[in-house]
Parts: structure tokens; sequence; C-alpha cells
């Protein structure tokens, strides 16, 4: 039992060494995502900054149940591939926060570009790869929330 509470601590802690480390090399990595917007807000959850979320796609809740699943051993899987697995759908679960950027109008003045996903909406952009842990906290204490930064999405209303 102990082997299984030491390979988690290490796992917890290559996913938050490895991203700080590699932000640190390739600050504007990003990758493309896409879905529908289960929640543009989550409750738990207390961000900083010119944006919306935690915004949670139904990705992010398959990314998750498949985790769970290759954790539970489901399949017959190797360790190996467990791990894998359970590592790439922890990270396929960390929900997008969706900054906005602003433009210059005729008027002088300034507007947001990008509009703010809803419950509903199909959304399609390119995110950081690198996971931010300091713009969201849990709530209103210290502990980090990590979401995957972007401001180069659209959003696409749709009636539930």
């Amino acid at each position: 039992m102990k082997k299984h509470a030491a390979l988690s601590i290490a796992l917890l802690a290559i996913l938050i060494l490895v991203p700080a480390f590699a932000y640190a090399n390739f600050p504007t990595l990003t990758s493309s995502f896409g879905g529908r917007v289960i929640t543009p807000d989550l409750p738990i959850a207390t961000c900083y900054g010119l944006g919306t979320g935690p915004v949670v796609l139904a990705s992010s809740i398959e990314s998750l149940g498949s985790a769970v699943e290759s954790a539970a051993g489901v399949g017959g899987q190797t360790t190996p591939a467990r791990v894998n697995n359970v590592v790439s759908g922890i990270y396929g679960a960390i929900p997008f926060y969706t900054t906005f950027s602003l433009s210059a109008d005729a008027g002088g003045g300034f507007h947001f570009v990008g509009s703010v996903p809803k419950t509903g909406d199909w959304i399609l952009g390119r995110a950081s790869v690198i996971p931010s842990f300091t713009t969201c906290t849990i709530s209103d204490t210290v502990i980090p929330f990590p979401v995957r930064k972007t401001s180069d999405y659209k959003t696409s209303g749709a009636a539930l």
C-alpha cells in the first residue's frame, strides 16, 4: 500500500513541476480544444483576471471518466498503460479559463473580442498546453485550481 502512496505523490509532483519547467522553456505552446460547454463557471473556484472560468466542457467530463476507469483497472491494462491513461485523463479534465482581449473601435473606445461562453454553447479555440496554477484558487483559499488559459476562441450559441 505504501508503494501506491509513493507513486501517487510522485505523479502529483510531476504534474506540478513539469508544467512549471516547460512553461519556462515554451511559454507560448498551445493546442486546440473544443466541445459543448457544460458550465461556464464552477462555484468551487475563484478566478482572478479579465475572463470567465473555469469553463468545463463535455470532453472534460469524458476525460475524467477515462481516468477513473483506468485507475480502477477496467480492461486488463498493464500498469504503465494504466498510469499513462490516468495522467492523460486528469490532464484532459483540466477546465479552461477564457480570457478576453480588448480591441479599439472606431469611436476611440474599447470592446471585448470574443463572447462569453454560456451553458450549451459550442466552443472552439486554442489553449495553453501548460496549466496555470495562479489564475484560479479553490474558493477563497490559497490552494491553486489548475486551468488552461485561452484567449483565442469562438463560441457558437446553441439551445439545450
